[in-house]
Order: C-alpha cells, then structure tokens, then sequence
C-alpha cells in the first residue's frame, strides 16, 4: 500500500479490527444497559422535567397567592381552580402539581 493508511476493504477483516469492533459494541452495550437501568426499575427516574412555561406560572402563582396556598394537592387544587384559567386539565394539574413542591420546599427550608 505505500505509506498509505487502508480504509475499508481487507485491512478492516483483520482480527485486530474485528477485536476492536468487539470491544467498542460491548462498551456500547454497557452504555445501552446504564441508559436503559431507569426503565427497568419501572421509570423511577423519569418524568421530572417540567416545561418552562408550567414552571413560570406555577412561580408567579406561588408569589401572587402564598398566603392562601398549602403544601395539600387538593386544597391547592380546589384554590387554583377559581384563580387559573387553563383550558387543560393536564396541564392545570400539572401546575398545580408543582406549585404544591415549591409548598413543600419552601416548608422544608424553614424547618432547617
């Protein structure tokens, strides 16, 4: 060949290519099993990100209504349905939802 570094062709067959493939598809493969460790553990580590925009509203939810809110989904829930006008029930709930966690932050920070 020359010098030249060979790509492709016989050069890739070799045993040290083949043993190189080897070792790079089981690093692959413990990567894939870490990745995939959350869904075998029935998704205990998923669904904690929270859009932006629940987020924003769920902030200035807390900062207009503190006084009138508690660290009880369901008092919190009956509260904000006459102050939140959400077409979405999901997406109501979900704000109520954090708003209900940054309750009981802020009740735990006291505590400390």
């Amino acid at each position: 060949m020359g010098g030249r570094l060979a790509v492709g062709g016989a050069a890739d067959t070799s045993p040290l290519c083949r043993t190189q493939t080897h070792v790079r598809n089981k690093n692959f493969l413990s990567v894939l099993f870490i990745l995939s460790l959350p869904y075998a553990l029935g998704g205990a580590f998923l669904g904690r990100i929270r859009p932006r925009f629940i987020k924003r509203a769920a902030t200035e939810v807390v900062e207009k209504y503190r006084h009138d809110l508690s660290t009880n989904y369901e008092e919190n829930r009956e509260f904000l349905r006459e102050v939140l006008e959400v077409p979405s029930q999901t997406v109501k709930n979900r704000i109520v939802g954090y708003v209900t966690t940054i309750m009981k932050k802020e009740e735990r920070a006291k505590l400390a």
